[in-house]
């Protein structure tokens, strides 16, 4: 934020791949700004509505695109833009803008050049006072970060997390403890029950600042707590890997040129929420307070005709205020400052004039394979992508489909307002019988009435000052 006291203009930048967060709400006598919702609702003069249209994205997309919050008066600075508010008005400039792939690979783009760059990045990304260490999966992204950060050079970053699910492990864990070994260092694990996920989810919906249903947010949020109880203040993670190199299952289908576009194929797989769930399970007051889907959100999906359209909304929008939202609020929860190698601006450009075959090669992530050859054992470099599991449907069977009830059937449930619970009932009793999948839905509503419960206490103690 800059200043001018001569003009009386202040000027907003928030980073090109929008990896920290930034909000301002503008008022006749004054403009707030901060990195968090919670900071502008205490100091506002009044207290701000919720827009269901938002809430509503979020249900059926996952997360809320776009300048609206969920609270209609506080915005959001878009990443690469700049808000710039004088006595007359606002206006809003992108000061960088993310192109597409290349279509043909120049001969000076060389594997060994940006196995240098990235080595160089890492080095700079590790440079601290205080003691690092990384969050490891066993997957190809986190593990070339971990690697390469403890074998370029001595440093502060040193101590390696990750997660072990438990009763049922799943596939990463494995692919973690052949990592371990290789690198002959020991990880701390953090074992995560199903109780502890329902106590986490607790806790962590006093740092979101929208009701977002990501499950891996309780993953991050253990490690961030044991980070910081190690006494870590800093660390390296991989995301942003799978958007820049192609690292998904559905980048597989676009590139093969489906007969399903992406405008066709994605809302599907975004879809928390589908339609006619939501035709059935909304209140006449919700049904009311929000536009049919061919408004709003899919005028931003509708487009998606080519791929680097598609992609395009995945590396800035559903990148940054989806899994940047989650790594940043997780980790700052506990003081732990998450650094992301894979955004840095020079690895997101040199990435860009790779041509999106080149980048995918056989299976995705190909030419990201071929730089982590010196750094990561076969074992991992030639292990198939995998899908995390649905960590919900654990987490909501047995003592959780009672946690879930007492949560969404109170009485007092805020959701009542929007859900109808003679029906939201129905959907429970189907998912405990396992007559009909709905653990990602009742996940998302959890953590909506969780969000709203807090929410409305700031509320209550507002009102009072």
């Amino acid at each position: 934020a800059i200043y001018d006291q001569q003009t009386n203009q202040l000027q907003l930048w928030r980073d090109p791949l929008g990896i920290k967060p930034l909000y301002y709400y503008r008022s006749k006598r004054c403009v707030i700004f901060s990195s968090e919702i919670k900071a502008i609702y205490a100091v506002m003069d009044s207290v701000p509505n919720i827009n269901f249209a938002s809430i509503d994205d979020s249900l059926k997309y996952r997360f809320h695109p776009g300048q609206s919050t969920v609270f209609p008066d506080i915005k959001r600075v878009l990443p690469g833009e700049t808000v710039l508010f004088r006595e007359n008005g606002v206006s809003r400039k992108q000061y960088w803008v993310l192109s597409q792939n290349k279509e043909s690979l120049n001969k000076k783009i060389q594997v060994e050049e940006f196995r240098n760059l990235l080595t160089h990045v890492i080095k700079e990304h590790t440079q601290a006072d205080v003691k690092g260490g990384f969050f490891v999966s066993g997957g190809l992204d986190s593990s070339l970060v971990t690697s390469m950060a403890l074998k370029v050079q001595s440093s502060a970053y040193r101590q390696p997390i990750s997660i072990r699910f438990l009763p049922k492990s799943v596939e990463d864990e494995r692919y973690g403890d052949l990592l371990e070994k290789y690198l002959n260092i020991r990880f701390e694990w953090v074992e995560i029950t199903d109780s502890t996920a329902r106590r986490a989810l607790m806790d962590l919906v006093a740092y979101i600042d929208e009701p977002l249903e990501n499950p891996i947010h309780i993953g991050t949020y253990l490690m961030a707590k044991r980070a910081h109880e190690l006494g870590v203040k800093s660390v390296l993670t991989g995301d942003g890997s799978d958007e820049f190199f192609l690292g998904y299952a559905r980048h597989a289908c676009w590139l093969s040129k489906s007969t399903e576009t992406p405008s066709i194929a994605y809302p599907k797989w975004l879809w928390t929420l589908k339609p006619e769930e939501a035709e059935e399970i909304y209140t006449p007051l919700a049904t009311a307070s929000i536009k049919p889907m061919t408004d709003a959100f899919n005028h931003q999906v509708e487009p998606f005709l080519t791929v680097n359209q598609a992609l395009k909304f995945e590396r800035l929008d559903r990148l940054s205020e989806y899994h940047n939202m989650r790594l940043d609020r997780m980790t700052m929860a506990h003081g732990v400052e998450a650094r992301v190698p894979f955004l840095d601006h020079r690895v997101v450009e040199y990435a860009l004039q790779i041509p999106l075959p080149t980048l995918f090669g056989k299976s995705g992530k190909g030419w990201l394979q071929n730089i982590a050859k010196p750094w990561v054992p076969a074992e991992i470099l030639n292990r198939p992508k995998v899908h995390f599991p649905s960590l919900p449907d654990q987490w909501l069977s047995g003592m959780g489909a009672k946690w879930t009830a007492e949560i969404l059937l109170d009485h007092k449930a805020y959701i009542r307002e929007w859900i109808k619970p003679k029906v939201l009932e129905r959907y429970i009793m189907e998912h405990k019988e396992k007559i009909r999948n709905r653990g990602r839905l009742l996940w998302a509503l959890i953590v909506l009435e969780l969000w709203l419960q807090n929410l409305y206490s700031w509320r209550d103690v507002k009102r009072t000052h």
